[in-house]
C-alpha cells in the first residue's frame, strides 16, 4: 500500500513473516513511474538510493491521480506543499485500509493528525 500524507509518502508491504515498512519526504524523491500491463498497474518510487515498487495494481484505482498528487508535491513539483487531500493507491477494502493506517500511526511513522485525515478520506467523510 501506498500512502500519500501532506509531507510525506508511506510504503507498507506485508509479507508473510512479517511486513515492509518505509516513510519517504517528498523532498528526498528523486523520482516515480508508473506503468501499466494486462496485470494492472505498477509504480515504482525512487528515493536517497533507495526503490520501492508496486504491481498487479488493481486496474479501477486512479493510479494516474496519485502520481500526479506526488509529483506535484516532490521537491520542485507544482504544487508542492499545497496541502490538497491525496488518494491513496491500495487493494485493500476501506477497513483494511484503517487498520493498516493504524499500524503505521501507532509505530510513529504518521502522526494522529494525518491517521485522522487518511481515514476521513477513506470513509468519504
Amino acid at each position: 500500500m501506498f500512502v500519500a500524507t501532506d509531507r510525506r509518502l508511506v510504503f507498507f508491504a506485508k509479507k508473510l513473516t512479517g511486513y515492509d515498512l518505509e516513510s519517504f519526504p517528498y523532498d528526498h524523491i528523486s523520482s516515480i513511474e508508473m506503468g501499466k500491463s494486462m496485470m494492472g498497474h505498477h509504480i515504482t518510487l525512487f528515493a536517497s538510493g533507495n526503490k520501492v515498487a508496486m504491481k498487479w495494481i488493481d486496474k479501477k484505482q486512479d493510479v494516474s491521480g496519485f502520481v500526479a498528487t506526488v509529483r506535484g508535491r516532490m521537491k520542485g513539483g507544482a504544487g508542492a506543499g499545497d496541502g490538497a487531500p491525496a488518494p491513496a493507491v491500495a487493494e485493500l477494502d476501506a477497513a483494511d485500509q484503517i487498520r493498516k493506517l493504524a499500524e503505521l500511526r501507532d509505530t510513529g511513522i504518521l502522526t494522529e493528525e494525518e491517521f485522522q485525515t487518511k481515514k476521513a478520506q477513506i470513509l468519504g467523510l
